[in-house]
C-alpha cells in the first residue's frame, strides 16, 4: 500500500502533525503505533499528572498549552486543569474520532529501507511504501535502563504503576530532574524518607524555560515536600554504580560515598529516546539527533523526527506547545518532497 506520509508513533506529535497535514488537503496519510493511541500516557503511575496546565483560552486567541490542535482545549474537554496520562490518552483518542484520522494500532515499525525517493516500511502487519516517513514516537517507551552499571537493580519511573505498590520505607531516588522530584514527592506523601541525587541540582536553577529546570508546579510541590522534613536533596552527586546486597541496594558516587537502603533505588535518569530505534538512520552528535533546519535527517531526505527529542540550535523542544510549533515546518518540507501545494492537494 502507498502512503504519501507514514507517521510512526499515535502520541500528541504524530496526531498533531497528521491534524496539520490534514488540514493542507494532504490525502494518504496513515498514522501507525505498536500499542495504541496515546498508550505511553496509559502507561504513566497513576499520580502522575501534566506539569503543563491546560485553559480554555483559544477562544481569546491563546492556544490550550497542551493541545495538538488549534482552536480546542483539552481543559475544556476534560475539565482538568493538570491531566493525568489515562485522561489525556482519552483526549487524544476524541480528537482522532473527530477527525476521522487513519490509525492502525497495534503495528510496529521494524525497518525501514530508503528505495529512491521512497520509503519501504518493515512493520509487524506487512511492508508499507510512503513518499515520505515521520518518526514521532517520543521517548516514554524507551527508558535508559543500562547507562550506569548496575542501573538494571533500580525500578524505572516508566515501571511505576502507582507509588503506593513499592516496598520500603526510605527510596533513594536517582536523577533530581521533573520525574525525580515527582517520584520523590509522591513517596513523600505515602510518608517514605527520601534521598534525590542529581548532577546538576535543577531544583536550584531558575531559568525561565522548564526545559532546563523545575517547572513552578513542581517547584511548589518540592517545597512542600521539603516542609516535612523526610526529603534530602544532594546535588553535584555523580552516580557510577548500583548494586544489590545481602542486606538490600548500595548506590555509590564518585566521590567513593555509598548510600545504602532496603528498598529498591528509583531510577529517573530519563530516557534514551524514540530515534534510537532506528539509530542509523541518523546522523547523530554525541546522544542527539542531528537534523536539517526542517528536523530531516541529514542522511536521508523524507525521514523527519517530530516531538521531545527535537533539538535545534539553542533549542529543545520537549513540551507539546514546543514541538507543535515544529508542525508547519515539517509539512512544508514535506508538501515539498510531493511537489504540490495545499490548492492543488485539496482539488
Amino acid at each position: 500500500m502507498m502512503y504519501n506520509v507514514l507517521i510512526v508513533g499515535a502520541g500528541p506529535s504524530g496526531i498533531g502533525m497528521a491534524l496539520e497535514l490534514q488540514g493542507r488537503g494532504l490525502q494518504d496519510v496513515l498514522i501507525v503505533d505498536g500499542s495504541g493511541v496515546g498508550a505511553s500516557f496509559e502507561a504513566w503511575p497513576e499520580e502522575t499528572r501534566f506539569i503543563t496546565p491546560s485553559f480554555p483560552s483559544h477562544a481569546y486567541g491563546c492556544p490550550d498549552l497542551n493541545a495538538v490542535e488549534m482552536g480546542a482545549s483539552v481543559a475544556s474537554d476534560l475539565g482538568v486543569e493538570h491531566p493525568s496520562g489515562v485522561q489525556y490518552a482519552r483526549y487524544l483518542r476524541q480528537v482522532v474520532d473527530h477527525h476521522r484520522l487513519q490509525v492502525k494500532a497495534p503495528v510496529r515499525v521494524l525497518d525501514l529501507h530508503p528505495r529512491g525517493d521512497l520509503w519501504e516500511v518493515v512493520t509487524t502487519n506487512g511492508n508499507l511504501t510512503s513518499r515520505s516517513v515521520i518518526w514521532a514516537t517520543g521517548e516514554y517507551s524507551d527508558p535508559n535502563t543500562d547507562s550506569i552499571p548496575g542501573l538494571e537493580e533500580c525500578v524505572h519511573y516508566s515501571a511505576v504503576t502507582r507509588w503506593s505498590t513499592l516496598a520500603g520505607d526510605h527510596f533513594l531516588v536517582l536523577g533530581g530532574g521533573e520525574s525525580g522530584i515527582d517520584a520523590a514527592c509522591n513517596l513523600i506523601a505515602l510518608g517514605k524518607t527520601v534521598k534525590v541525587f542529581d548532577r546538576s541540582a535543577c531544583w536550584q536553577d531558575t531559568a525561565s524555560d522548564p526545559s532546563w529546570t523545575l517547572s513552578p508546579v513542581t517547584r511548589e510541590r518540592l517545597l512542600q515536600a521539603q516542609t516535612t522534613r523526610r526529603i534530602e536533596l544532594v546535588d553535584g552527586a555523580d552516580i557510577i554504580r548500583v548494586e544489590s546486597t545481602q542486606e538490600g541496594y548500595q548506590v555509590q558516587d564518585s566521590q567513593g560515598h555509598l548510600h545504602r537502603t532496603t528498598s529498591r533505588p528509583v531510577n529517573c535518569l530519563g530516557f534514551k529516546g524514540g530515534a534510537s530505534q532506528i539509530s542509523d538512520r541518523w546522523e547523530w552528535s554525541g546522544h542527539e539527533v542531528k537534523l536539517t533546519p526542517e528536523d530531516q535527517s541529514t542522511l536521508h531526505p523524507g525521514l523527519f523526527l517530530l516531538g521531545p527529542q527535537v533539538r535545534q540550535p539553542g533549542e529543545i523542544f520537549c513540551f507539546i506547545y514546543k514541538f507543535r510549533t515544529r508542525f508547519p515546518l515539517v509539512a512544508d518540507a514535506v508538501q515539498r518532497r510531493l511537489n504540490t501545494t495545499p490548492t492543488e492537494l485539496s482539488t
